[in-house]
């Protein structure tokens, strides 16, 4: 760059002192300086990797190339001659309501106007009917026997839930959570502003039925049935909890696969119980808590050659809600972030000495149904003395 100077006057430089026109000095090649270094870094805007010698990691992914368009000869909005595009009417026989809109007074001189239109336009609004809940109340009666002086009480018509929730609230609630992803607060929320009362979010979670949970699998504790192969690919699962738990140093108190249900009222094919506290310090606990729960679904996937997020649902909301509740902001960065310890919980389970005691677990669940968290470290034991 070629330097350019201040242009100042000479006589009026010269009826200065020597100070003065030291720092005139000093000024004009700091101003030359930084002119020279704006024009340098005004330069490197337009560099990227598709026209220099920068490397493509430089550059972030979903970034756009800068591309200079010409100015278009068309002016903004739609051009002429284009298709219309226009929501179409639904025929008057499907329409729920008619409401005609006569006029009765002409607009220039106020004369009264008689009549109807053949060809009147026609405007359609479509709206919401106001949701307002059918609340059913039974009363089940309690009456004593004059003979023998026993009570019986009524009993509730059948098909008539237990809960508090109806099946199509039930149902409303689980796509909520299933589908739109809602929180426990969300869904509190919307049932708060349906019923006009407080509903506890433990409360809401009782509103859920266990296929929001488990698909739409008719499991239930007393009337379960499985084949081998969910038998196995539910101990896998259970073994993938356990074996994750004592690797980051939480102590395991029992494995099981028999089939039991939750405080929720919701089934559950296996558990893991985790006892309080931990062996070891952990860097990241809500972290461990989510390799943990993800260690089932990763597990499991070794039987059935991929990962059965219906049979993990639950596992899986947990890790929503650890997720969005401290790291992740958006939807994209929940998708990222738990990609990330699912890859994480694989490289964590993936050794030779994991992988063996998850099979000598799960073999032994199969046989015994339950086991203890001190068989668990027994078996851990033997993987690390088979593959040494």
């Amino acid at each position: 760059m070629t330097r350019k100077l201040i242009e100042i006057p000479d006589e009026w430089l010269s009826c200065q002192n020597k100070d003065v026109q030291a720092v005139i000095g000093v000024l004009s090649d700091h101003i030359w300086q930084q002119d020279n270094r704006i024009a340098k870094l005004e330069a490197r805007l337009g560099i990227h990797p598709s026209n220099s010698s920068v490397p493509p990691s430089s550059q972030h992914p979903h970034a756009k190339i800068p591309t200079v368009k010409p100015k278009s000869k068309r002016k903004r909005g739609s051009q002429q001659g284009h298709k219309k595009s226009k929501r179409e009417l639904v025929p008057i026989e499907s329409v729920d309501q008619v409401i005609p809109c006569v006029p009765t007074a002409c607009r220039r001189c106020g004369g009264e106007l008689i009549g109807r239109d053949s060809e009147s336009l026609r405007d359609q609004v479509y709206e919401l009917p106001e949701i307002k809940p059918d609340i059913i109340e039974y009363q089940r009666h309690r009456l004593c026997c004059p003979k023998c002086g026993i009570t019986t009480c009524g009993t509730l018509p059948e098909g008539v839930p237990t809960q508090s929730a109806g099946p199509r609230l039930t149902a409303f609630v689980s796509l909520l959570m299933a589908h739109y992803r809602q929180s426990n607060a969300g869904r509190a929320c919307f049932s708060n502003r349906l019923s006009d009362k407080r509903t506890h979010n433990n409360q809401q979670s009782r509103i859920l039925p266990q296929s929001a949970f488990r698909g739409v699998n008719e499991y239930t504790a007393e009337t379960l049935t499985r084949s081998d192969a969910e038998l196995k690919a539910t101990a896998y699962h259970e073994a993938g909890h356990a074996v994750m738990a004592i690797l980051l140093g939480r102590p395991v108190e029992k494995v099981t696969i028999a089939a039991g249900q939750l405080q929720s009222g919701i089934s559950r094919l296996g558990a893991c119980k985790i006892q309080k506290g931990r062996h070891k310090a952990s860097r990241d606990p809500m972290e461990d808590e989510v390799l943990i729960l993800l260690a089932g679904m990763v597990a499991e996937s070794r039987v059935t050659g991929r990962y059965c997020q219906l049979g993990a649902s639950q596992d899986l909301l947990l890790v929503e809600s650890l997720l969005s509740a401290n790291r992740a902001t958006n939807e994209r960065q929940l998708q990222r972030l738990a990609q990330r310890l699912v890859d994480k919980t694989e490289n964590l389970l993936n050794g030779a000495e994991p992988s063996k005691a998850i099979e000598l677990i799960a073999n032994e669940l199969i046989e015994k149904e339950t086991i203890s968290g001190r068989a668990v470290r027994h078996f851990l034991d033997i993987a690390k003395q088979q593959c040494s």
